[in-house]
């Protein structure tokens, strides 16, 4: 066992245990400090609880102390000013040496840097996504556009230390914060979901896992491009929404005899249809929200040994490599490129360990170093 270095506080919107892709990022986070001798308390979220409380849960090994996750808009206001909870977490363990936050509130944020400087705890900003809020009057889109300008622009700043989740975060914080490291979504490969082996599909099976949404995602591009290959053998599985609401989002009719649509599944399902597919399909529009963010969905698929095919996005290209375990495609070039790869046959076989957590330990460590 490792020497016992003291507690972190790990702080945010995630739901624990897998109720949302932030708490898969923050557990394996938590396991990694874990080896390096850090017991890890959460304080996330929880939509079944309706007030906070201070007996700890039990989340694989690691205490937790969710808050009620808001349901009104009183709610909201409330979660974006108070940090009440986090400070009775502090009080109660005195040993808590760093603070991480992950996508944390403006005013929380601030909050929690005074507190923390007033303590001589060091604060550490695990930061995954920067939407593009514009300005506007009205009062709702006016307090999302100040938060994520005050976040963004002001508080990350003023952190001792960034867990970013992309070399285009790193880029524009590395001049403000001494310690940056870029860590992608990592999975534990020990874990029952990830094991199994690979199926042989006759027919070319393609899936999409996720919820999409026509600012972020291109599936109806994909889609658009998949309805003129009649004369292919392939399938798409469409894992996280309906067929109504996809034709809603997009305005675009799929082929149901190619295209079929599960709707919202549990976790460990959407994994088993990820790990029975031959490609997972992540295109995205580049925007900054894409290329600040890091699809937890590509991590999960190459974790699987599915081989992915996506446009250059975020830092995919870096873990991308063609027939390798997988294709970097065009959005200009879509049509022609899927055709290619559904027509050519190829199941590239996938070293699958590149997210698993053991493999970043040493790296993590230096950042905590040089903290």
């Amino acid at each position: 066992m490792p020497e016992n270095k003291g507690r972190v506080l790990y702080v945010g919107g995630f739901e624990l245990p897998d109720r949302n892709a932030a708490a898969h990022r923050v557990l394996n986070n938590a396991k990694i400090l874990k080896m390096l001798g850090y017991d890890v308390v959460f304080c996330g979220v929880d939509n079944e609880i309706t007030a906070f409380s201070s007996t700890p849960n039990d989340v694989f090994g690691f205490e937790s102390y969710p808050l009620p996750y808001p349901k009104s808009t009183k709610q909201w206001v409330k979660q974006m000013c108070d940090i009440s909870a986090y400070t009775e977490i502090l009080e109660k363990y005195p040993d808590i040496k760093f603070i991480f936050a992950y996508n944390l509130h403006a005013l929380p944020l601030a909050r929690l840097l005074r507190l923390a400087k007033k303590k001589g705890i060091r604060l550490i900003s695990d930061c995954t996504e920067w939407y593009e809020h514009k300005f506007s009057i009205q009062p709702t889109k006016f307090i999302k556009w100040l938060d994520t300008l005050l976040c963004m622009c002001g508080y990350h700043k003023k952190c001792d230390g960034m867990i970013a989740i992309s070399n285009y975060l790193r880029d524009y914080y590395q001049k403000h914060i001494k310690s940056i490291i870029v860590l992608p979504p990592l999975v534990d490969l020990s874990d029952e979901k990830y094991s199994g082996e690979k199926r042989e599909n006759k027919t070319t099976t393609l899936v999409y896992s996720g919820s999409p949404a026509a600012s972020k995602e291109a599936l109806g591009e994909v889609v658009k491009c998949l309805n003129k290959f009649k004369n292919l053998n392939f399938k798409l599985r469409v894992v996280g929404v309906t067929r109504e609401r996809f034709v809603e989002i997009y305005g675009i009719e799929p082929n149901d005899q190619k295209i079929d649509f599960l709707g919202r599944v549990s976790h460990i399902e959407a994994l088993t249809e990820v790990k029975k597919a031959d490609y997972s399909v992540i295109i995205r529009p580049r925007t900054r929200v894409t290329m600040a963010g890091f699809p937890t969905k590509f991590a999960e698929a190459i974790s699987c040994g599915t081989a992915v095919i996506a446009n250059d996005t975020s830092d995919l290209s870096s873990y991308l490599r063609d027939n390798k375990n997988g294709y970097i495609v065009s959005l200009e070039d879509l049509e022609k490129d899927l055709y290619e790869i559904i027509s050519s046959g190829e199941k590239p076989l996938v070293e699958n360990d590149t997210f698993d957590y053991k493999n970043w330990v040493l790296n993590f460590e230096e950042f905590i170093n040089n903290l």
